[in-house]
């Protein structure tokens, strides 16, 4: 349970440091991976996965060194464009970096402007 609070609220800041757009998604759908950085050093990436116009999948592998963001860790984590390009999910998997101790993360997301019970 506390991993998957941890990750809500990773996911939950993933959307607060994108770049503002029209779109209502976490990250910008415009960019395909993104780097995740703490103390300055790159620990995580992401890759999203469009299913559809308000549905996708973002794919987060976690290095080692990540740390889950919580006030007693008191990291600061950073989500911007990682300068990587890949082409498509398999080179993606193919060619992140992974070592031991790597995790992989993946977030399946609806993207609306309601509420599931309000609509």
């Amino acid at each position: 349970m506390r991993k998957l609070t941890a990750l809500a609220f990773v996911v939950a800041l993933a959307g607060l440091a994108a770049p503002a757009s029209p779109a209502h998604a976490q990250i910008d759908p415009n960019v395909r991976s993104y780097g995740v950085y703490q103390r300055d050093q790159l620990v995580a990436e992401i890759y999203r996965e469009d299913a559809g116009p308000s549905r996708y999948t973002e794919h987060w592998v976690l290095s080692p060194a990540y740390v889950y963001p919580s006030d007693a860790n008191g990291v600061t984590t950073v989500i911007r464009s990682s300068g990587r390009a890949y082409d498509g999910l398999a080179d993606f998997f193919a060619r992140v970096p992974w070592s031991p101790g790597s995790r992989h993360v993946e977030a399946t997301c609806d993207d609306g402007d309601a509420l599931p019970a309000r609509r």
